[in-house]
């Protein structure tokens, strides 16, 4: 999951220039979600912020990544205000965020990324969008992860009693 986060991390990163094409504050923070927005307190971020999740599903080989995406307080987008599309930046901020990850990969593990939902969350502190992307995991682990694996020592159960794998 550390290759995923890095690469997304990287991605935005080197794709600050969208966000500025668009008129938009490239994301300030990125970050791992640790419950930030439901207790901004606790924390020191600044706005826009991108926070990072998942969630695996080993049986169908799939991985979920939910980035919690909170932008600035936005602007009045009723019908009625003088310049409404100056409130509506909050989804062409998505919108670029979805245009620089999509098809995004992470070899050897993890195959391209694609936009599966989006979804509108509300906290004491903030109205914000989970943006939740899905991609094949190619195999548990790589060998990077593989390589802290010593079968010799794992333990398995004989009739009740642990003993040493032969």
């Amino acid at each position: 999951m550390d290759r995923v986060y890095n690469k997304i991390t990287e991605t935005l990163e080197a794709n600050a220039e969208a966000f500025t094409r668009a008129g938009l504050t490239p994301p300030a923070v990125v970050d791992v979600f640790m419950g930030q927005p439901d207790v901004p307190q606790d924390f020191e971020f600044v706005l826009p912020a991108v926070f990072f999740d998942c969630s695996a599903d080993f049986d169908g080989e799939t991985l979920l990544i939910d980035l919690h995406v909170l932008t600035d307080f936005m602007e009045d987008t009723e019908n009625i205000a003088p310049d409404r599309n100056r409130g509506l930046y909050y989804f062409r901020f998505l919108n670029v965020i979805k245009r620089c990850l999509k098809g995004m990969k992470t070899p050897p593990v993890f195959g391209p990324l694609v936009p599966y939902r989006e979804t509108p969350v509300r906290t004491d502190f903030y109205n914000y969008h989970l943006l939740t992307f899905r991609c094949v995991m190619h195999e548990e682990l790589d060998d990077r992860d593989a390589r802290h694996v010593n079968v010799d020592f794992v333990k398995v159960f004989e009739n009740g009693r642990l003993r040493e794998r032969p």
